[in-house]
């Protein structure tokens, strides 16, 4: 819901534009959610507004307005319909329902029908149980994938003057991909 299209978090991050995409996934096998930032300007913006959001909605819930609760749902239904398009969609999307545990692709429609009555209080309650670990420096992960090393050291060197001081160990590519050439 916050990532979604005209949700909140695109509109702080795209919106301002610190970055392309910003999307909040749950990582089910790992039991984490995610923050995805791609095609940053401004990672570190892009961070700091995600951190600034989950503040805002930790001291009032209610900054999240129906509106933008009816847009999310809209979007997000929309991105679940168009993964279904054409024949190898439908297998994809089926496949993927077994994975995350559905026994049936009309056990996994039934789910999808029951985002059409998330409300406001639904959102606050699974913010009051997954996010606040977010805002926490204990055990966050910080992954950045560049095309240019020195971007890479720039964002670690930010991150470090930061609120959100990581250590992130800066491997190049092609130190990675020799060490897969057998």
């Amino acid at each position: 819901m916050l990532s979604a299209a005209d949700g909140p978090l695109w509109t702080r991050i795209r919106g301002q534009g610190y970055a392309y995409g910003a999307d909040v996934s749950l990582l089910s096998l790992d039991r984490q959610i995610a923050l995805s930032v791609s095609q940053a300007t401004a990672p570190l913006k892009a961070l700091a507004e995600m951190a600034d959001l989950l503040r805002t909605m930790q001291t009032d819930v209610d900054s999240l307005t129906q509106f933008e609760v009816e847009t999310a749902k809209a979007s997000t239904l929309f991105k679940i319909h168009a993964r279904k398009s054409g024949v190898a969609g439908v297998i994809k999307q089926h496949l993927r329902a077994l994975f995350l545990g559905y026994a049936s692709m009309e056990d996994e429609t039934r789910a999808e029908n029951c985002l059409d009555t998330v409300t406001q209080q639904d959102v606050a309650r699974v913010f009051w149980q997954y996010f606040p670990s977010f805002l926490r420096s204990g055990g966050r992960i910080v992954a950045c994938v560049s095309d240019s090393d020195t971007a890479a050291r720039r964002l670690q060197d930010e991150l470090q003057q930061s609120e959100f001081a990581v250590n992130i160990p800066v491997t190049s590519f092609k130190d990675i991909s020799r060490r897969l050439v057998v």
